[in-house]
């Protein structure tokens, strides 16, 4: 099945051309191309016009030393070049954000799963810690209790300051991530 579908190619664009040609020239290629056509052959006027200025431009090359057609086909090898760079850096770009974009994704996932299990560590352990209080309060003598509570108030006190510490910690790193995200 042919295709239709063609990439665009600056050396395949074309331009309309206007002139007079005597009538009965023109006329004898009309009746030649349509000879032509009926004996299996094309007989294109743009492919003769086409063809009949390359060889008046290669004339010329001859006479004076300057290509013009190799001018203009060097002209449009640097733009197709560069348009190929600017697709490959375009590719790149979106490659780079797409991949930019999965690592977020992958970090908050780990954040989200590093937050579950320290959840659930703390409920086991605040469980264990609640357990433990009520057999105190159970089994202990009112000294020994007192003692207990103490040192119950003690590692409370301890636990908020590590989580306060670990606050900050945790804030500074969110401001230079941020920061040198903003970078970018």
């Amino acid at each position: 099945m042919p295709s239709y579908l063609r990439k665009k190619n600056k050396e395949n664009e074309k331009k309309m051309v206007s002139t007079r040609v005597r009538t009965y020239v023109l006329d004898a290629f009309q009746n030649a191309a349509e000879d032509a056509n009926r004996n299996g052959y094309i007989l294109s006027l743009s492919l003769v016009v086409e063809t009949a200025l390359i060889h008046a431009i290669s004339e010329y090359t001859e006479q004076q030393d300057i290509d013009f057609l190799k001018i203009e086909r060097d002209k449009i090898e640097a733009e197709w070049l560069k348009q190929q760079e600017k697709e490959e850096q375009d590719q790149y770009e979106k490659h780079e954000h797409q991949m930019h974009i999965q690592m977020e994704e992958d970090a908050q996932l780990a954040m989200k799963e590093m937050d579950k299990a320290y959840s659930e560590a703390y409920d086991r352990t605040r469980l264990e810690q609640l357990e433990n209080d009520k057999n105190a309060l159970l089994t202990l003598n009112p000294d020994e209790l007192k003692k207990y509570q103490d040192k119950r108030k003690n590692e409370i006190a301890d636990e908020e300051k590590k989580m306060k510490e670990f606050t900050k910690k945790l804030d500074a790193r969110l401001k230079k991530e941020l920061k040198e995200k903003n970078k970018e």
